[in-house]
This record gives structure tokens, sequence and C-alpha cells, in this order.
């Protein structure tokens, strides 16, 4: 009987997937769970999806799990004038807080009521996971505005999010929006419940309490992105079943290069807990200030010890329906390698107060390799067993060594043009 590899691997299934021929080539191909983004579609949407999971699972004769993903205090851009706009470097412009729909190219709508209540000047706002950068000018309290100068421009669209770095923003981790997706993910039967923005450990409890009435309720994970989660990570790990690292907005919260030490502390934590297995949430594909980031922490999947790695949509299928889907696994994925082989990583990183510095193609994390081990001094030193003859080359020992020649050295022949 084959080994079954401990390295899950968890899909995000989104429009170009959701049919029924893709989703069976992917499941096929090695999936473990589908995850089910509440972010984005209506549930009628949602329930066409995991129905067909049902029937590629019963058909497969395997089981396949589902993950729900909760949207959380996501803020988001609202409807722009012609469905996007392009900023500027140096450019003025205004974000209105609860505006549904702008018509101004000057003006911003974001989807958070009370998003100036602590916002202050000089603070930074980003947008789009930080592709594009705002700086706080001003705050208008009566209009509920921002007044802000644009640091790094780019093409703004709609239903992009907005993240305050600098700001501490007061909204629940368990929106209302979650409460409804939550007991529709109940309703029918999800296997795990993924809870975005957790910040304290009784966010959980929120969540258990909307669930105590099921014999079985399904697994719930904690999203970490905030910086309030990583300072009450140990906290965080025993009161939920699981942790996802979701580096999108986790590079966002906190400075790009402590996001790999910080990712490795999260994973280090949470198997000395046995509470569940480490998921990490791909980060944004387009170019940026974190689209390297699935490179650095892609690499040391085996070695960290995570058992649940994540595939992009775009990463599952082809653009065109016609052409057959071809989702390549690890080697080392399908033998089964998911022991943990993480060093003791407690004193490096941003938790330890010390700044590893920025990232330059992963050769920063060389410096949080284990120590080799001293050598015995009582060992005994390998002899040389090489040595180099007259020309410089190499010659093994025990075909004897060349002896200098004889009597006095030639001379050099001289051409007849030498004086």
């Amino acid at each position: 009987m084959p080994q079954r590899p401990k390295t899950k691997i968890v899909a995000t299934i989104g429009p170009s997937s959701s049919a029924l021929k893709p989703l069976r080539q992917v499941i096929e191909a090695g999936v473990d769970v589908c995850r089910l983004n509440f972010s984005h579609g209506t549930h009628q949407a949602h329930f066409e999806v995991l129905e067909r999971i049902r029937q590629v699972e019963k058909d497969l004769g395997r089981p396949v799990a589902v993950l729900q993903d909760l949207c959380g205090p996501k803020i988001r851009t609202t409807d722009l004038p012609g469905g996007a706009i392009d900023l500027v470097e140096g450019q003025r412009v205004r974000v209105v807080a609860g505006l549904a729909v702008s018509t101004d190219p000057n003006v911003i709508g974001a989807s958070l009521d009370n998003l100036t209540v602590h916002a202050e000047p000089g603070h930074r706002l980003l947008l789009d996971d930080g592709l594009i950068e705002l700086k706080i000018l001003q705050v208008i309290q009566g209009e509920k505005a921002l007044e802000c100068e644009v640091v790094y421009g780019g093409l703004l669209k709609k239903r992009k999010g907005i993240n305050l770095p600098d700001t501490q923003v007061d909204v629940p981790s368990l929106t209302d929006k979650d409460r409804e997706d939550l007991l529709w993910g109940l309703k029918h039967g999800v296997d795990y419940v993924a809870l975005s923005f957790v910040r304290h450990e009784d966010d959980a409890i929120q969540l258990r309490h909307l669930m105590s009435d099921m014999p079985s309720p399904p697994k719930v994970i904690a999203k970490i992105e905030k910086p309030e989660a990583v300072e009450r990570l140990e906290q965080i790990v025993k009161a939920f079943d699981g942790v996802m690292v979701a580096r999108g907005d986790l590079s966002v919260e906190i400075p790009l290069w402590e996001v790999p030490a910080v990712q490795k502390e999260i994973i280090r934590k949470a198997n000395l807990q046995r509470r569940g297995p480490p998921i990490r949430e791909p980060p944004p594909r387009e170019p940026g200030r974190h689209a390297h980031l699935l490179r650095l922490d892609l690499r040391g999947s085996d070695r960290d010890g995570p058992r649940a790695e994540p595939l992009l949509p775009r990463d599952l299928h082809e653009h065109r329906q016609d052409r057959p889907l071809h989702v390549e696994v690890p080697p080392d994925r399908a033998r089964g390698r998911g022991h943990d082989r993480s060093p003791d990583l407690s004193a490096h990183g941003p938790l330890s107060g010390r700044d590893p510095g920025p990232a330059r193609g992963g050769r920063a994390l060389r410096g949080l390799r284990a120590p080799r081990r001293p050598q015995d001094p009582r060992a005994r030193p390998r002899p040389d067993r090489r040595h180099r003859d007259l020309r410089g080359r190499h010659q093994p020992r025990d075909r004897g060594q060349r002896q200098l020649p004889q009597g006095p050295a030639p001379r050099r022949r001289l051409s007849p043009q030498s004086p």
C-alpha cells in the first residue's frame, strides 16, 4: 500500500476552475482541500461549486475536504468611475468612508464606515495589497474623509484591499456577513472554517459559540495577517485548531523582510502545540513589493514542516478551456516527506527584536540556519592522500611521487630572432 503524503495541497477554486471538468482534473492531480473564498461570489455560486466537489469526491472514491474562508473585516475600495482609475505620484486624492459609488476620479470610496476614527496625518494608506501607497495629509471627521497624497501610483481597480499599517482600526473579527456565511457553511457541511484578520484568542470563542449546537462542528483555522496576532501567537495557536499564514496581507502590515522569519516562528509554535497543520496562503502574483515571497517560502516547505500548501486558481488551469490541465506534484511531496526538520528559531527574526535585514534573493535566510556540529578535538585528522606534481596537478599518492630531474635544468631554446 503506498504511503499517503503528509503534506496536503489546498487549492482555491476560482471562476475558471469551478466547472466540473477542470475541477475533476484538479482533484485527480492531487488536491486534498478545496478552498471557497467568501470574499467574492454569492451563496448560490458557492453551492454549485460545493455540489460539484461532492460529485467528484463520490466518483473518485476518496475524501476531498472543503475549506470555507470567511472574508472578515476586509476594507475594500468601492465602485470607481469607469471601473478603474490611474493614480500618479504627487496626485491629491480623497478617500471617503462608506461611499458606495464614486463618480470623481479624485475620490475613492472605502467600505468601512469608521475608517477615519483612529487615522492621523502622516499615516500610510496602502491600496491593492501594497502596490499603491498613499500618505494621509488631513483627516476630515465631519465628512468622514481622508485627504491623501499619492506616494507610489498605479492603476487602481474596484474591490481592491485597503490597509492602514500605522492605524489601529477598531473593527470586530467576525462581521455580520461572516455570521451569515458561517450559517450557510454549517448547513451545507463544510469541513474547515477559516477566520480572517484574527487579533486575539477570544475571536475563537465567538466562532465556536455559533457552532455549539452541532455534534461534530468543523475545525477552526486562524489566519495570521495582523501584527497583533503575531504578538499573541502562542495564545492563538492554543485556541484554534490550525493556523494559516496569510503572507499577502501580512507583508503589508509588517516589513517585507520580516515575513520569512515570522512565518518560520508561526510554523515552529504550531508544530510544538500540535494543534493542527499550518496552512500558508500565497501572496498575489502581481509585480510589487512582495512578488518574490512565493519563491522564498515554498523552497523550505519540507524543511519547515507545514502540511498544507495552497495553489492559486491560475496555477490550476489553463486560460483556454480546450487545453488539458497539467499540475505537477514535486517528487519529494509524493514520497510523503512531511516531518519536522526546522531548527529552533526563537532567537532570530523580529520576535526577538533582531532585524534580519532586507531579503535579497533569499540569501537573508542563510543566517537562520542551524549551526554546524563542532568537530571533536580528539578525532584524528584525515591524511592528505593527494599531492601536487611540478605542474600543479593533483596526483594520487599510491602511484608514486615524481622525482626531480637530476643535473642542471635544461636551457630554454631561443629563436633566431632573439638577441
